[in-house]
């Protein structure tokens, strides 16, 4: 868009945002983000072998640990950092599950905010401290155990796709003033005590991933374990549920005893005991199914003397879940039998978890792949994404169908590098400026919903690799292959301008960087064991930026023999905005274990304040930071000490503020001109609009520019 003759031009509220409409909820990849420990080779691999087989976005991970010493010191560290980062990303539209690698404690410390009249609430389980962000002030200022799940239905069988950005009012959408927001949290495995083994763990992903739109045959077993009153309290409640799965053509009993008999064939299992051989019983759980034993100790994965949830996943089921500390049996504090029937029409196990809670679930640790759909009927979708290089403006129109009876397809969604990008009814074409996307390659995805209230979904992925303005990024590795104390060497290069600086990423975080093209030395515990793909974004003096194209590898989770070299710590460039918390990775390199290693800030920085430990932290800017920043750091292991490197904070104003309309008036005209201009005059960092940390004149250019892309 020119400027010439006044042109005026309105922008919508969600574009003065940075926004597009919400995506559907559905429960994919898309909407999962995850949590990894880069303190734990245990949590790196496993997050590295689910993302791949989950497919999620680069943008979906996060490289925090997930617990904290008390629940009080989490609402002080990582609460800010989780939500700073779905602003940071711009991801916080369309996440509605998080979901905690292994190598996370399963618990934190929260005693004396929730009241229980039978006995005294100390710990959370690390799944819901994620699933209650949203209400984190209720639980400060105190609470009641029976304190209300909103998601829940009080009564039905109605399953209804979950969002996080939806206030729920007795299971349904409501804008009234006690309707709550919430996540899906869940646990993805643990491998303490007498939890899971990682390959069980891995299994467990496997098997659950390939159930996915299986619909299995099976039955759904209700247990009828009378010997055990105080653990047979559901049985009152299974009527409705095994009336609905009946109704829905699947097969529900009420047997009596702890477990089904040797070689029934369970899509689900509900029970109550303290003790069973869950393991060796001879039921068969089928790859998808769910199985849980309301117990007071289900949840104590490092032993608690009672039958540990985890069995379950040894077993071959792909979810369950158990409290985590003392919960007495109010039946509010575990599962409804309802939630069967949910996860039957097609739910997400974790959907139909949050929507079977009768209470908010402060001790209950959902637990395995909440991503499955087992019983989904999942759209097909061919995407038609343009193939080659593209620049300008292209045009796609994706086409998406459904074999579920009676329903239609109502909403395609797109997604570029996971940012939500536009949605579009079917048969109406995405229009992508690619003048808005760095030059290179980009994740496009483009995500199709039914018309049923499930939403059930289904997905196309590719890539575009966009060549505005002629510059392109090279990456290879030697070798692809190796153990985590093997080295790879990265030979990164960039033409289309002079390079300032290369970073090496892997899930949008830094892993190694240099000035100019050349080599990267990383070892394998940096990144994790497991598939790996890992991408350059190089930056050049003009401030214009390229992506490469990924490399991909694999690497053993197993050690080989060290070197002695002391670690490698690495300089680079970080954007942060200032209006939420940003997670800053302390981007470094060694071959011990991650667990072991110990980092130093030498200099924090001036403008913001850092929290957390280990190879992250957690940047709070103030409220008038501008400009430029430094965090300066080193880190240590048992063969040696890193030099001191700096990470250079640019400051970008706001959080995704439509930039170019300066004077915030909603129009692009000439008026926006002379706003930046008294802007720049007057040195507000806001006009730093190249974001190069300095006032100068390119920034007029840079303005210029943005100006004539216009807003989304």
């Amino acid at each position: 868009m020119g400027i010439t003759g006044g042109v005026r031009r309105s922008l919508t509220l969600s574009a003065l945002a940075g926004l597009v409409p919400a995506a559907m909820a559905g429960g994919g990849p898309e909407n999962a983000l995850l949590v990894v420990n880069p303190q734990s080779a245990e949590s790196m691999y496993i997050a590295n072998y689910y993302r791949q087989a989950r497919d999620l976005p680069e943008s979906n991970l996060l490289y925090m640990a997930a617990a904290a010493p008390s629940y009080t010191s989490w609402t002080g560290v990582q609460h800010p950092g989780f939500t700073g980062d779905l602003v940071q990303r711009r991801v916080g539209d369309h996440i509605d599950y998080v979901i905690v690698t292994p190598g996370n404690d399963f618990r934190i410390f929260a005693p004396g905010l929730i009241s229980d009249g039978c006995f005294p609430v100390g710990y959370f389980s690390v799944g819901s401290v994620f699933a209650m962000a949203q209400i984190k002030n209720d639980v400060l200022g105190g609470m009641s155990s029976q304190s209300p799940n909103m998601y829940y239905p009080q009564a039905g069988t109605e399953a209804r796709a979950f969002s996080s950005n939806v206030s729920w009012l007795g299971g349904v959408p409501s804008t009234h003033s006690a309707a709550k927001r919430y996540y899906i949290g869940a646990m993805l495995g643990s491998i303490e005590g007498a939890a899971n083994t990682v390959p069980e763990i891995l299994a467990m992903i496997d098997r659950s991933v390939a159930a996915d739109g299986t619909r299995p045959p099976g039955t759904f077993y209700f247990m009828d374990n009378a010997g055990d009153p105080a653990r047979n309290v559901r049985v009152p409640l299974y009527p409705p549920a095994v009336t609905a799965l009946t109704g829905l053509g699947f097969t529900a009993q009420v047997p009596a005893g702890a477990l089904p008999p040797p070689g029934s064939v369970c899509l689900g299992v509900m029970t109550g005991f303290s003790g069973a051989d869950i393991v060796n019983s001879g039921i068969v759980m089928r790859p998808g199914s769910f199985g849980d034993h309301l117990t007071s100790y289900a949840g104590m994965l490092s032993g608690g003397g009672q039958t540990v949830m985890s069995d379950w996943i040894k077993a071959g089921a792909s979810g369950t879940a158990g409290t985590v500390d003392e919960p007495c049996n109010y039946t509010g504090k575990f599962n409804n039998p309802r939630f069967h029937a949910f996860y039957a029409q097609g739910m997400s196990i974790g959907e139909a978890y949050l929507r079977s809670m009768a209470f908010v679930p402060f001790q209950n640790l959902l637990y395995g792949d909440p991503l499955t759909r087992a019983f989904a009927r999942l759209p097909s979708v061919t995407p038609n994404f343009p193939a080659g290089s593209v620049l300008g403006t292209i045009q796609f129109t994706p086409q998406a169908a459904t074999t579920q009876p009676g329903a239609t397809i109502v909403q395609l969604d797109l997604f570029i590098d996971g940012v939500l990008h536009s949605s579009k009814l079917p048969g109406q074409a995405f229009s992508v400026n690619t003048l808005k996307l760095l030059d290179g390659w980009h994740d496009v995805r483009v995500v199709a919903y039914d018309s049923t209230l499930t939403r059930s979904a289904g997905r196309a992925v590719g890539s575009l690799i966009v060549d505005n303005a002629g510059r392109s990024g090279q990456l290879g590795v030697t070798p692809s292959t190796g153990n985590l104390t093997k080295v790879f060497t990265f030979d990164a290069s960039a033409s289309g301008g002079t390079i300032a600086e290369i970073r090496l990423l892997q899930n949008g975080r830094v892993v190694a960087s240099r000035a100019g093209a050349g080599s990267m030395f990383v070892w394998g515990q940096s990144i994790g064991a497991g598939p790996s793909r890992l991408i350059t974004e190089t930056e050049f003096t003009d401030g214009s930026m390229v992506r490469s194209q990924p490399v991909t590898m694999d690497i053993a989770f197993e050690n080989g023999t060290s070197n002695g070299l002391p670690p490698v710590a690495f300089a680079y460039t970080k954007r942060v905005l200032t209006g939420a918390p940003a997670v800053v990775e302390l981007a470094s390199t060694y071959d011990a274990d991650p667990a072991t290693v110990q980092y130093t800030i030498v200099t924090p920085p001036t403008k913001g304040t850092l929290s957390g430990t280990g190879g992250w932290r957690v940047l709070t800017p103030n409220p008038e930071a501008c400009g430029e920043d430094s965090i300066v750091f080193h880190l240590a292991t048992a063969s040696g000490q890193s030099g001191d490197r700096t990470i250079r904070i640019i400051y970008q104003p706001g959080t995704t503020a439509c930039r170019p309309d300066f004077n915030g008036d909603g129009l692009l005209n000439l008026a926006d001109f002379g706003a930046f201009q008294t802007a720049f005059a007057l040195g507000q960092c806001r006009a730093d609009m190249n974001n190069d940390g300095v006032l100068n004149l390119s920034d007029f250019g840079a303005f210029t520019t943005a100006f004539a892309v216009g807003c989304q």
